[in-house]
């Protein structure tokens, strides 16, 4: 699938409060809270990354995606992240990643996450638990997605427009931690 992607998180002090607020508003489940696992890709000079392309291989619900992200010229300076994708579901993550080493990719970067799905008139809204904080995700048009971020309290001010790996690895840096992957402690994940 190709398509164009809008998108902005916020972050929040609590994701169940958050889903109810979003069903209250007359947003729709489309998937309860699941766990996904994230690998991205890149060679070992980081190419892909300093052309701003993302190669993430993602297991989550008993399913497994392949997904180029490319950002987008607009994108510099924008209060959105914009980037430009192409995803396809694959059915073995394992001979996936064996094609990905012997091209000479080597996976660079390990995030996790639960998320929980929803339709809000034409957005596209994910609550996501991390390992550093709950988030809201909305994607779709900036108009749409200012409104909705207006609804539920929040300003352009408030707007994370880049990754979760460029977010973690910021969170690292300020409190002086040594870059690292963004993963549940061992025994912790439901």
């Amino acid at each position: 699938m190709f398509r164009k992607e809008i998108e902005i998180k916020l972050k929040i002090d609590d994701a169940e409060r958050a889903m109810e607020e979003i069903e209250k508003m007359g947003g729709i489940r489309e998937k309860d809270l699941f766990f996904e696992d994230n690998l991205l890709f890149d060679y070992r000079d980081l190419s892909l990354q300093e052309k701003g392309i993302v190669l993430r291989i993602r297991e989550y619900a008993g399913e497994c995606t392949l997904t180029m992200k490319k950002k987008e010229k607009r994108d510099e300076g924008s209060a959105y992240k914009i980037r430009s994708e192409i995803e396809t579901r694959v059915s073995d993550s394992q001979t996936l990643i064996a094609i990905l080493k012997s091209l000479n990719l080597k996976a660079v970067y390990r995030y996790q996450k639960y998320r929980a799905e929803y339709l809000w008139g034409n957005l596209h809204v994910s609550i996501d638990r991390t390992p550093i904080g709950d988030f809201i995700e909305l994607e779709g048009s900036e108009e749409e997605i200012d409104s909705a971020a207006r609804s539920l309290g929040f300003s352009k001010a408030d707007y994370i427009n880049v990754s979760y790996r460029t977010f973690h690895l910021a969170y690292l840096r300020e409190r002086g931690l040594p870059a690292s992957d963004l993963l549940f402690p061992e025994g912790t994940r439901k």
